[in-house]
C-alpha cells in the first residue's frame, strides 16, 4: 500500500498511455484513478512500460527511481534463504549456463564445483543487490503468507519482528522526515 501510495503522490496525472492491437498503436492519456483499469486493458505507460501496478512493478519502480536504495538491508532470512535457494539451483547454472560454465544438465555437483572454482571477482558478478532479491523475493513471500497451501505459518519469534522492521525501512524511506526548523 505505501508503494502505491507513493506512486501516485508521484505520478498524479494525467498518465500517458500506449497500446498495440493488431499492428496498431493507439495512444492516451488518463487520470490517475483510471489507470488500473487501462493497464488491465493492456495499455503500458509511456516511460514505464514494466509497470502493471502489481507489487513487483512498484518495488521495481520504487528502486529504480532511488527512493529505495539497492543496498538495503534485508533483515528478513525467509526472503534471504529464499533468494539464495533459487540462486543456487536456478539463477545462477542459468547465468554459467549462458557464460558457457555450465553444460547442459548439470548435477548439483557439477553447479557447486562451478561455484567453487570462481574467484570472488567472478562470484561477485553473479551475486545479486538486495533490490533485486527484495524485487523477487518479497512479493512471493506475501503471496505464501497470504495464500498458503505448502507453506508452514508457524514462523520462529524473530521472523514476524524482522519482517516488520523490513516494512518500516522502506515506509520510512518512502517519506523521509525533512529537517525540522
Amino acid at each position: 500500500m505505501a508503494l502505491k501510495l507513493k506512486f501516485e503522490e508521484v505520478n498524479p496525472g494525467p498518465i500517458a498511455l500506449r497500446r498495440r492491437l493488431d499492428s496498431e498503436e493507439e495512444k492516451c492519456q488518463v487520470a490517475l484513478a483510471d489507470l488500473e483499469d487501462k493497464l488491465r486493458m493492456k495499455w503500458k505507460i509511456v516511460d514505464l512500460s514494466f509497470f502493471d501496478y502489481s507489487f513487483k512493478a512498484l518495488l521495481m519502480w520504487a528502486f529504480r527511481k532511488s527512493f529505495l536504495p539497492d543496498d538495503i538491508e534485508i533483515p528478513t532470512q525467509e526472503i534471504v534463504n529464499s533468494y539464495n535457494n533459487r540462486f543456487a539451483l536456478k539463477v545462477f547454472p542459468g547465468q554459467a549456463q549462458k557464460d558457457g560454465l555450465l553444460g547442459k544438465n548439470p548435477t548439483l555437483a557439477d553447479i557447486k564445483a562451478c561455484w567453487d572454482g570462481l574467484s570472488d571477482r567472478q562470484r561477485k558478478h553473479y551475486q545479486a543487490k538486495a533490490s533485486t532479491v527484495l524485487i523477487e523475493e518479497l512479493p512471493r513471500f506475501r503471496n505464501m503468507m497470504a495464500h498458503p497451501k505448502q507453506f508452514n505459518l508457524v514462523t520462529p519469534p524473530g521472523s514476524p519482528l524482522s519482517a516488520f522492521q523490513l516494512l518500516t525501512d522502506i515506509v520510512s524511506r518512502l517519506w523521509p522526515q525533512s529537517p525540522s526548523k
